[in-house]
């Protein structure tokens, strides 16, 4: 039947729930599972040009990057745990 899902997540306690599900469901099916997740980069209107804010800026991304990662190994690593094949992308 399906040989390839899609699961995005977003860190909420939706996801969460929903990780089992579709563990289950790419176990029965022996479908591989890409995990999903998005975000937006802070941008700052051109008009700024204090430095401090552009570091503020860089330093946001940076931590919506790690943050982002890091619910995709949790979710990859638990749908590892029951043998599914696992794709992740920020």
């Amino acid at each position: 039947m399906y040989q390839h899902l899609l699961f995005p997540i977003d860190g909420s306690p939706a996801t969460q729930h929903a990780l089992a599900s579709v563990t289950a469901l790419a176990a029965s099916l022996k479908a591989q599972v890409t995990v999903l997740h998005a975000y937006q980069f802070p941008v700052l209107p051109t008009s700024i040009v204090n430095p401090l804010e552009a570091t503020y800026s860089a330093e946001m991304g940076h931590l919506l990057q790690e943050a982002g990662n890091a619910l995709l190994e949790q979710a990859a690593t638990a749908l590892q745990a029951q043998g599914v094949t696992v794709r992740t992308l920020l």
